[in-house]
């Protein structure tokens, strides 16, 4: 499966002249909305973690140093996944994002997904030399990526439980959906915990 799940991100084109740098609030909320509140390249959903989204270079500034404010060349990130990404830029080339062994590719592009691929289980892989090569750089072999998978598709779940119950209280099945939602809040909670522990999240 993909590694957005339904998520297909594209970012604007029209928001030219909107924001004078990539970290002003209105270049962030774009962002944000954009790439759906997750992480451009684990799928990570921002909004159960304690750390706040980061916004990365595509191309390094240090190789487009006039692509900085660029709303094209910004990805909407975790921190786990910039830092590993961080300067590398293989290539040396603004041209070229990699090779045949090596490099990165844009998560807002289609092209990402011929790279890397989500298995059932909520692994990230590389299906290419390139996707590998993505995969050893961000470390999302060896981060618990299962894991956040499973938190953000239960989480899911929970907020459809929710609605449910919050339109139907007085439906008899409400009580017992009710007490699966709260069974399923305490293995979120769970889930969550075992992140904060690995550092993950923070």
């Amino acid at each position: 499966m993909r590694v957005h799940g339904d998520y297909k991100i594209k970012r604007r084109l029209d928001c030219n002249g909107q924001f004078t740098k990539y970290s002003d609030q209105s270049c962030r909320n774009f962002l944000k909305e954009d790439f759906f509140n997750i992480c451009g390249y684990c799928g990570k959903p921002m909004e159960l973690l304690k750390a706040r989204a980061q916004v990365d270079h595509f191309i390094p500034q240090k190789f487009a140093p006039d692509k900085e404010n660029e709303y094209s060349n910004l990805v909407y990130s975790c921190q786990k996944c910039n830092r590993g990404k961080w300067h590398y830029w293989p290539t040396q080339s603004i041209e070229q994002s990699y090779n045949d062994s090596e490099g990165f590719v844009d998560p807002a592009t289609d092209e990402f997904d011929f790279h890397l691929e989500r298995l059932d289980n909520g692994e990230i892989v590389g299906t290419t030399e390139v996707g590998k090569y993505m995969v050893t750089k961000m470390k999302l072999d060896i981060r618990p990526i299962s894991i956040i998978w499973k938190v953000g598709v239960l989480n899911k779940k929970l907020k459809t439980m929710e609605t449910i119950i919050e339109n139907k209280p007085d439906d008899p099945s409400s009580l017992e959906l009710y007490q699966g939602y709260m069974e399923a809040t305490k293995q979120l909670r769970h889930s969550l915990n075992l992140l904060y522990e690995q550092n993950e999240s923070i």
